[in-house]
């Protein structure tokens, strides 16, 4: 029971209560396996020694065994739940099936690097929240019970406790503080009864002690509530290093993309640097997307959130087919890295099918049509993908229903935080006449102009609010990670599902055919949900016609880059080997007047 409690502060771990049943049940089975063991244990002894009291070395002889029994027991479970299908009636293990399991295990390791918190309740997690619970459930037993030390069983709760702690960033809720602390409270409580009994006598057992064993849960609770609320957080919120900045494959080269695009910031311009030879079925192919960021923070701007990286590109089903079977226009393409590094696959939108070495290392998230690779990276490979780029006319998009709400899509891709009140009008006034929700998506798409005062600038103005989003709108002065970010957030406080994407315009023809993507071509861009047609993309930023997508259901803003490469552009120096790399959207421009060309600021950089 005890242990039950804690492992409830595992619950502002995971976005969802799916671990509940899987590590509740390993609480369960180590409990009626110590019952039913020690039980068989004394019924044995009776049997061979004629009822005679078991001696003292004899008994604690077999307190290491009911441990033992009890592992055994949390292994059977654990190969019923993870690895049943090479196991013996589904739940007995077999060197195969531990085999599988060991697996599982090693892809929660993988994942925890990958997680954070609250994470995706994935199969690896589960297993290794299984084991940790089921492993504290095993020494609180044993130190309760086996060792007739209650109190002091209580440290295997506060190794369950240190998991929201160390990891979750902010409070962790009155649940995850208050469960641990009646669980302590009750092993406290057990521990003063016995020393109470052990002095009194047995009728004083649960008569005259109990009142000061009560005092003394009550006192734990109380200090657990108290000293829980104010104990420091780590402030990454990660399970392990995680998808967050400056993890990627690259360096000051450009040959990677950071996950995630800040609203304010200044872009330094390197030497560009060829990254990839892409080969396509068609002849203008669309953008090669690297990574969604679906997360949005008002201070850091656009992160990436979870990935699920349970499926791999080696998988039969189609990846991302369009929804409803819908045709779209597919595309072949061979990309081969040149000078990219990194563990996100550049794919065209809604990749049906990857081939590439070693497939079960690169990993395919459904919600965001991710990939990304498991202790690999993209340097040297060269793949095929088959995708399927959406097409919808302008009469489908404004045939399309608003997202239902309290859907998962509707939960994630609309969730904001308090935005400034100028941000919100400002959202209102513009989509006041729309009839429907593209209809609103167009009017913040088409605020982004010239006309309305909009500059496309290597740099964002200093703003004086103290609000980035609010900052550029105020300003108009930035470069794509703005312009995205800035719509896509715009477009969820319409209530629309949006996210920022970042990867790279499709390059330029080469003269022996094919095209080269350097690391000028990076980018960032909107994508938009629209009930039934999926995830469509739109660019607010007024880039260059070479390097555009044409997108017919979202006109784009006129040219406004300059096409020549600034030369007062400093080469920033830092320490070796770790460089900060340049922004997203390294396309050529000028520096405003008055302001130096600086070191990157922003958070999102190949």
């Amino acid at each position: 029971m005890a242990t039950a409690l804690g492992a409830c502060s595992l619950a502002p771990v995971f976005v969802r209560p799916a671990w509940v049943l899987p590590a509740l049940s390993a609480v369960a089975v180590v409990a009626a396996g110590g019952l039913l063991l020690r039980a068989a244990g004394t019924a044995l002894w009776d049997w061979a020694s004629g009822g005679r009291a078991v001696p003292a070395r004899v008994a604690a002889t077999g307190v290491p065994l009911v441990p033992l029994g009890q592992l055994l027991l949390l292994t059977c479970l654990m190969t019923a739940q993870f690895a049943p299908d090479r196991a013996v009636g589904g739940w007995l293990p077999t060197p195969t099936s531990l085999d599988a399991l060991a697996g599982v295990l090693l892809d929660g390791s993988a994942e925890l690097r990958e997680q954070s918190t609250p994470a995706l309740p994935l199969t690896g997690l589960l297993a290794l929240t299984v084991l940790l619970v089921g492993l504290a459930a095993v020494t609180v037993d044993l130190v309760a019970v086996g060792g007739r030390q209650p109190a002091l069983a209580g440290l295997g709760l506060l190794v369950l406790f240190c998991v929201p702690v160390s990891t979750v960033t902010g409070s962790i809720g009155l649940l995850a503080l208050a469960a641990p602390a009646g669980g302590l409270a009750l092993l406290l409580w057990a521990d003063q009864s016995r020393r109470l009994a052990a002095r009194g006598g047995a009728g004083t057992r649960h008569g005259a002690g109990t009142p000061a064993a009560v005092g003394t849960a009550a006192l734990a609770l109380a200090a657990g509530l108290v000293v829980g609320s104010v104990v420091p957080t780590l402030p990454e919120g990660r399970l392990a290093a995680g998808f967050g900045s400056g993890g990627g494959g690259g360096g000051s080269t450009g040959t990677a993309l950071d996950p995630a695009a800040a609203l304010q910031g200044q872009l330094t311009l390197p030497e560009p640097v060829d990254l990839l030879r892409l080969d396509s079925s068609v002849l203008d192919p669309g953008y090669l997307r690297v990574v969604t960021l679906d997360v949005y923070d008002t201070e850091d701007g656009w992160t990436v959130g979870n990935l699920d990286g349970e499926a791999s590109v080696a998988q039969d089903e189609e990846l991302a087919p369009l929804p409803g079977g819908r045709e779209g226009r597919q595309v072949e393409a061979t990309i081969t890295a040149v000078g990219h590094d990194d563990r996100f696959l550049p794919v065209p939108t809604s990749p049906l099918s990857v081939a590439i070495d070693d497939p079960e290392a690169w990993r395919f998230d459904p919600t965001t049509g991710t990939v990304f690779g498991r202790d690999v990276s993209t340097a040297g490979r060269r793949y095929q993908v088959t995708a399927v780029e959406p097409r919808p006319s302008e009469e489908e998009l404004r045939a399309a229903e608003q997202v239902l709400p309290r859907t998962p899509i509707a939960e994630r891709d609309t969730a904001l935080p308090v935005l400034d009140p100028s941000v919100t009008d400002l959202v209102a006034a513009l989509t006041a006449g729309a009839a429907t929700p593209y209809d609103a998506v167009r009017a913040i798409h088409d605020h982004f102009d010239r006309e309305n005062g909009f500059v496309y600038s290597l740099s964002t103005a200093p703003g004086t609010g103290g609000d980035d989003l609010a900052d550029f709108l105020r300003l108009k002065q930035g470069y794509c990670e703005q312009y995205a970010g800035a719509m896509a957030a715009m477009v969820r406080a319409a209530g629309i599902p949006a996210r920022v994407a970042l990867g790279y315009t499709p390059g330029r023809v080469q003269p022996g055919g094919g095209r080269l993507v350097t690391s000028d071509d990076a980018h960032a861009w909107v994508e938009v949900h629209f009930d039934d047609l999926g995830w469509i993309p739109f660019d607010p930023t007024p880039i260059d016609t070479e390097r555009a997508v044409e997108l017919p259901w979202a006109p784009r803003p006129a040219d406004q880059e300059i096409l020549e490469r600034p030369t007062d552009v400093p080469t920033v120096p830092t320490p070796a080997p770790i460089v900060p790399a340049p922004q997203v959207d390294p396309a050529p421009g000028t520096v405003p007047e008055g302001q130096a060309a600086a070191e990157v600021t922003s958070a999102a950089r190949p």
